[in-house]
């Protein structure tokens, strides 16, 4: 990480703190850029887990379907029926994933740094508006040799203007740094701790699915049992 800037360092403003603020923007581009790869991925994961989601409801009422029609045999018809209930349990389960995920990154994450990103942005935008000004008036004062009484007055006068444009653009640095500050600590909590949520709700998926399916063990080996002994039977006759 990159060390955080001072306050003592913005107000002397020396070549040394203009090379570290350089260092600060760019690894806050860098990190605006993979925020913005992050958002678009976890948009697209929702989108088509959603389809995927969507996708099962055709599917599970087909299997549905078919424990109608096998209703003449109580053992088939209620197989279809415990595929039907289990399969939209985990479907149940995928939604809650995806929710969970569109809540942490999109919702939370994303909107969190965007907003402490923009704030940086505004700040960087005011902060080179005053050094641009700071330097003009530099420029103005550094021209100006007094040489009579009157050029001795706008000399005062020109001071006077460039001690103000100093102060505004120290009380802008200072705001700036402060912004950047707050955005490097800032980022390590929130970023790893909505990814933190969303790997705990990956665990609780896979593990909801494995107790569901666990579950059912039994009754899918003795199903097996049974569509083997009924294949038997045909083979025989």
């Amino acid at each position: 990480m990159i060390d955080l800037l001072t306050v003592e360092e913005s107000l002397a403003d020396k070549p040394t703190f203009r090379w570290v603020l350089e260092d600060h923007e760019k690894d806050i581009n860098d990190l605006d850029a993979i925020l913005e790869k992050v958002a678009k991925g976890c948009k697209t994961f929702c989108e088509t887990g959603k389809a995927f989601c969507d996708s099962m409801g055709p599917f599970t009422e087909g299997i549905s379907d078919l424990a109608k029609h096998f209703q003449a045999d109580d053992e088939i018809k209620d197989a279809y029926t415990t595929f039907t209930e289990h399969l939209e349990e985990i479907n149940s389960f995928y939604s809650m994933l995806l929710e969970q995920a569109k809540r942490s990154i999109l919702h939370s994450m994303i909107e969190d740094m965007k907003k402490m990103l923009k704030e940086v942005k505004q700040h960087k935008k005011a902060f080179r508006e005053k050094s641009d000004e700071l330097d003009a008036a530099l420029n103005t004062n550094s021209a100006k040799i007094p040489r009579k009484k009157d050029d001795e007055q706008d000399a005062i006068s020109s001071l006077q203007t460039l001690s103000a444009v100093k102060a505004e653009f120290h009380h802008t640095s200072v705001d700036y740094v402060y912004e950047i500050n707050k955005l490097q600590l800032g980022k390590q909590y929130i970023v790893t701790d909505k990814f933190l949520h969303l790997m705990y709700s990956f665990y609780s998926f896979f593990h909801q699915g494995y107790l569901t399916l666990q579950h059912i063990d039994p009754y899918l080996k003795n199903l097996n049992a049974l569509m083997q002994q009924k294949q038997s039977q045909e083979k025989n006759r």
